[in-house]
């Protein structure tokens, strides 16, 4: 009885010593790791940053290099938020700012934090720049992560951070953890080492594509219909028949209409004026529509966005126990009120323009 009650102890001892090893390292990475044969690891990094930067290594979306997507994703980057530079700014500017006094001490490692630089210039040009950035990657991939790389005083607060951009499509979330894989083919162009890091959560600001502009579905939908019909200028079988010099009848005018039409359906919730290639197909009516559709999905990017960025620098490393907040911007509530008063009639279309262009 003795014995028997030993082997079970025995045998329940090591199912848990392989359990709990397996709760703390579920991919095995301790096993997964070994240097690519056909590259070279670079030097050990001197700070805490986990991922590896396999940029060099990940083929590109064709949705982000091509055709009108390009120009999409291009003028909604651009945009989102306005170009204010080192210019001397007036007090209705657009601006970014503290809702509390902030000292000045941290109000620098926020600001130095943000932009990635050693030095940013002020909070209001570090957001606009993070926005506009993380607005492109969303365009492009529907979701953007960034790990923070820190470094603490003596103290244990934080004495400078910075986000560093991490490749979407080769991470994954399993419970309180992110894994970044990377695959020898990946390695072999990026120059890094096989294998799996693991990130903990708290170390990963994860920034989606917003549900009110239909998500990252629907954005891949948009993109992948795009890329389709702007990808030639025209039907094939026509190019083939003009170097012939042969008269198939097609009627060119229509194509390019209904292509027209079709590219204003597909990008309707973001208001695009696919750079006003033609002014055919819409009226001036039409045209002001799009326009206030186009500024209140910059509203919807610069707020979710900002409000994300504010959650993950108040969490429990970065602890600014403040909130950054936007003033002199555009606000949904002006551009229903213009959407209002434009449909009611009665106002001067350019006048509503001139007010908000600026903003």
């Amino acid at each position: 009885m003795n014995l028997k009650m030993k082997l079970m102890m025995k045998i329940f001892n090591k199912v848990k010593k392989w359990f709990g090893s397996f709760i703390k390292d579920p991919f095995f990475l301790y096993r997964w790791d070994w240097e690519h044969t056909h590259g070279y690891r670079r030097p050990p990094r001197t700070d805490n940053q986990l991922h590896e930067n396999i940029y060099g290594g990940c083929s590109h979306d064709p949705y982000y290099l091509r055709s009108d997507t390009h120009m999409l994703i291009e003028d909604l980057h651009t945009g989102v938020t306005p170009f204010l530079g080192l210019r001397r700014r007036n007090i209705d500017d657009p601006s970014f700012v503290f809702a509390d006094t902030i000292e000045h001490k941290k109000e620098r490692i926020v600001i130095n934090g943000i932009s990635g630089r050693e030095r940013g210039f002020d909070i209001t040009e570090v957001c606009l720049e993070f926005i506009r950035e993380t607005t492109k990657q969303l365009m492009a991939y529907g979701v953007v992560y960034y790990e923070l790389v820190y470094e603490l005083e003596a103290s244990g607060d934080v004495k400078s951070f910075s986000l560093e951009s991490i490749p979407s499509g080769y991470l994954i979330k399993f419970f309180n953890n992110y894994y970044q894989v990377i695959p020898w083919w990946v390695a072999s162009g990026a120059n890094t080492k096989v294998g799996i890091i693991k990130i903990p959560a708290d170390k990963v600001l994860r920034i989606k594509f917003p549900k009110n502009l239909g998500g990252k579905r629907e954005l891949k939908r948009i993109l992948s219909r795009l890329y389709k019909i702007s990808s030639e200028p025209l039907p094939s079988f026509t190019m083939e028949s003009m170097k012939k010099n042969e008269d198939t009848g097609f009627d060119t005018n229509e194509y390019s209409k209904n292509k027209y039409l079709e590219t204003a359906r597909l990008t309707k919730i973001f208001g695009w004026n696919q750079r006003a290639r033609t002014n055919s197909y819409a009226t001036e009516y039409y045209y002001f529509k799009r326009y206030l559709d186009s500024e209140m999905s910059h509203i919807i990017f610069r707020e979710h966005i900002l409000n994300k960025l504010n959650d993950f620098l108040n969490g429990p490393i970065v602890k600014m126990t403040n909130k950054i907040e936007m003033r002199g911007f555009v606000t949904r509530e002006e551009l229903t009120s213009w959407k209002e008063r434009m449909q009611q009639g009665g106002i001067k279309l350019i006048d509503m323009f001139n007010s908000l262009k600026d903003r």
